[in-house]
Parts: structure tokens; sequence; C-alpha cells
């Protein structure tokens, strides 16, 4: 969570080199030492949040699509049925042609 967690051993990992996003720690190890104000925790939290919102979006866009599909065919189911004669009996395209073998 901090560089505290590490003691006196602070990694290379906590080390900054940018100047925005560092702190100085007071006399560790006889000079000041640059470390990230932050921790990594938030920025990884930040990138699975984010990767969760894409996914969700992804799925959520696929859902919509299958939903519209849904309708389209349903309305084009009703549309041959209407144009057939209604739900009374076959539709056209559901009759035999009346032929043997076919």
């Amino acid at each position: 969570m901090s560089y505290k967690d590490w003691g006196n051993n602070i990694p290379g990992s906590c080390k900054c080199s940018e100047a925005t996003k560092c702190t100085e720690l007071p006399q560790y190890g006889g000079r000041p030492v640059k470390i990230y104000s932050e921790p990594c925790f938030h920025t990884m939290l930040e990138l699975v949040d984010l990767a969760f919102k894409i996914f969700m979006g992804f799925f959520f866009g696929l859902a919509v699509i299958a939903l519209v599909c849904l309708v389209a065919s349903l309305l084009m189911i009703r549309q041959v049925r209407r144009h057939d004669g209604g739900s009374r009996g076959q539709s056209i395209a559901m009759k035999s042609s009346g032929l043997p073998g076919l």
C-alpha cells in the first residue's frame, strides 16, 4: 500500500524518476530518496475497473444486437403470416406442392 510496508528495504519499483508524481523521503540511508507519492494499488484498481467497464459495454452491446435481431425476426414472421392469410391454417411458405416425391 505504501513505502512503509517495505521498511528500510525500499525496492527499485518504488523509486520515482518523474517529477510530478514523486515525493522525497527524508534521510533514507543518509540521502533523500524520491519515491512515488501514491501506491500502485489505486492505479491497478483503476485499470481493472476500466477493463470491467469495457467488457460490460461490449457484452451490453451484444445483448442489444441480439434483442434487435429477435424483434426483426418476430416482425418478419408476423409479416409472412399476414401476407399468407393470417394465423389460420398453414401459410403458403409451409404448404406442400402436392407432387409425389417432393
